[in-house]
């Protein structure tokens, strides 16, 4: 059964190429993806060089966990070690935000990720590609959260998305 899956996408190192790249080997492992368009917003919990960030929406018929392995192992390709502290800079970074509907709480893993109603670098290009979506806890839409959500001033949207870019 095919399974509806949003990542939300950041990088503050070559960020124009990394997220690119990190789209690209998304791509490879999903084949049809859809990509919001991408916004700048400043480091989050450290001080540091700017973000790019954006969601990606892919179809896969895989399993949760083979889904966060192949996102990791794309993380790893990028530079990031398996025990990265949060909130530094990174190449790429990906954030496995909704796996259809289900809902996890574990000390591993939070689906829908919580970062969804925290920051608005992930809420905007949600709700930009799954406006009319539903939260699976909350029962509102994404449009609706991000029209509710108070701090829109600190996004600047990029007028390329990464997806285009890279067909370019």
């Amino acid at each position: 059964m095919s399974v509806d899956v949003f990542l939300a996408l950041g990088s503050n190192i070559a960020p124009q190429k990394n997220l690119r790249e990190g789209i690209n080997a998304i791509e490879a492992h999903f084949n049809t993806i859809t990509c919001s368009p991408t916004y700048a917003s400043s480091a989050v919990g450290f001080d540091g060089e700017v973000f790019l960030n954006c969601v990606v929406h892919v179809v896969t018929d895989l399993p949760l966990v083979d889904i966060i392995e192949q996102l990791s192992d794309i993380e790893l390709r990028f530079g990031r070690a398996p025990d990265s502290k949060a909130f530094t800079p990174r190449a790429l970074d990906i954030d496995l935000l909704l796996y259809g509907d289900s809902v996890v709480f574990s000390s591993e893993l939070t689906l829908p990720r919580n970062d969804i109603l925290q920051y608005p670098f992930v809420l905007r290009p949600l709700a930009d590609i799954a406006g009319s979506r539903k939260h699976p806890l909350f029962n509102l839409s994404f449009a609706e959260l991000w029209e509710a959500y108070r701090d829109k001033s600190s996004l600047t949207p990029i007028a390329l998305s990464p997806l285009e870019a890279t067909q370019a």
